[in-house]
């Protein structure tokens, strides 16, 4: 069985996470090729600091929805890659390494 795909979700016109100032853009997948790494979080906690992401589709559905009432419009979706130590929590889950691989369709 394959494993679920890792999603993150990333505001469509500021290229920033939807509670985080954090400027994605540079580390944004280009001509087909995957994104860098995202700087290393030594420490990590869902809802507290880490690099947050949701596993499945419908993880994501649910987190915007119900838990943080996001506009999915307004939203671009990447599938990602982890490293490092990660969590899981409520809805969602966080990583200390982050890249995107590519932008998909929600």
């Amino acid at each position: 069985m394959t494993p679920p795909n890792l999603y993150k979700l990333i505001r469509r016109r500021l290229s920033r996470g939807p509670y985080s100032n954090f400027d994605f853009t540079p580390y944004l997948p280009k001509k087909g090729r995957p994104g860098m790494w995202l700087p290393k979080r030594h420490y990590i906690r869902t809802c507290h600091s880490g690099w947050h992401y949701c596993v499945g589709k419908q993880e994501i559905k649910n987190y915007a929805k119900n838990i943080h009432h996001l506009r999915l419009d307004e939203m671009d979706l990447y599938i990602i890659e982890i490293r490092g130590d990660s969590l899981r929590g409520y809805g969602k889950s966080c990583a200390q390494e982050m890249r995107l691989l590519k932008k998909v369709r929600l």
